[in-house]
């Protein structure tokens, strides 16, 4: 009698919801999980984190203004169903693949894909446990969840998008907290539609691409010497390939060149040290760590990318320090 009583409960209901103002406030404010953003456009930035959880479900959703690539961990016994909640105006990229219409992306929550997503676009990341996942989808006749990724596309009649972008409504936080059985409602059915997607066999399973491994080798090269800007000579006699070709790989996996996303690395590895700075650190000494020699030159570059000079987001970044 106990566990039937249990069942009809309303869910548990937790919302968190966070303004930020620049992508390392944005990566920090992100509870329990370790997220990595990297931010690819100039736009002037501002972005939202909501947390959510419903009963079963882990429900996390952000939007950013700018272009970025961006990746984490959630719950590694959790399976993982990431989509956009709002139309984007460029493709999104994922290993190498890229993605024009809506979908969904299926992966483990013990490591996400990185996600190269358009500015504007709102992403919710729907978690829930392998183990209850199993015992549904076993209750229900159907085949195990593939743990590899995959991706399957999705239309405006999808029960799982309609439902899942009801999460991005102005009155949700209202009417989930005061309207216990529509919370469980949406609860129940949101995991019905989970369960239908992740049974159907028309699925995409994605893999790193070739041009997804080459990306992935000049990043780590262009990573590894922080203090000296590679140069594109050396990328491609490192890894094999021509300037051409390195070229393609890039604008197909990340929408830009290689000389552009390196300059766009070490100006965010800049921008993440000033704005965890203390009382010592200063912009000169980052900025030459990271291959900027040129303070006026680096100074300028810097602002028309963050919107604000150096000296700026060192300052604010001391305050809160204390």
């Amino acid at each position: 009698m106990g566990s039937s009583v249990s069942m009809h409960l309303p869910p548990a209901f937790e919302w968190q919801h966070q303004i930020t103002h620049d992508i390392t406030e944005h990566q920090r404010v992100i509870s329990g999980a370790p997220f990595h953003y990297q931010q690819l456009s100039s736009e002037p930035f501002h972005g939202t984190v909501t947390e959510i959880k419903l009963g079963r479900l882990k429900l996390f959703r952000d939007m950013l203004s700018t272009d970025v690539l961006k990746s984490g961990t959630l719950d590694r016994h959790t399976l993982c169903v990431s989509m956009p909640l709002s139309p984007h105006r460029a493709p999104l990229r994922c290993m190498g693949h890229v993605f024009e219409q809506a979908g969904m992306l299926v992966s483990h929550g013990h490591r996400l894909p990185e996600l190269c997503a358009p500015g504007g676009v709102t992403v919710l990341v729907i978690g829930l446990a392998f183990d209850y996942l199993a015992a549904l989808m076993d209750a229900q006749s159907c085949a195990p969840v593939v743990i590899e990724p995959f991706h399957r596309p999705l239309t405006a009649r999808d029960g799982l998008w309609r439902l899942a972008r009801q999460f991005g409504e102005a009155n949700a936080q209202t009417l989930l907290q005061h309207n216990p059985l529509w919370r469980r409602e949406l609860h129940d059915a949101l995991i019905m539609a989970l369960v239908d997607k992740l049974s159907c066999e028309e699925v995409h399973h994605l893999t790193p691409s070739y041009r997804q491994r080459v990306v992935d080798r000049a990043r780590d090269l262009i990573a590894a010497q922080p203090d000296q800007p590679v140069s594109i000579l050396t990328l491609c006699t490192d890894i094999g390939v021509s300037r051409r070709k390195l070229q393609y790989c890039f604008q197909t996996c990340l929408g830009m060149s290689p000389v552009s996303y390196i300059k766009l690395f070490r100006l965010n590895a800049v921008q993440r040290v000033l704005s965890t700075a203390d009382h010592l650190t200063r912009v000169q000494d980052e900025a030459a760590r990271w291959g900027f020699f040129h303070m006026g030159r680096f100074a300028t570059e810097y602002r028309q990318f963050f919107g604000e000079r150096p000296s700026e987001t060192l300052v604010r970044a001391q305050r809160k320090a204390g």
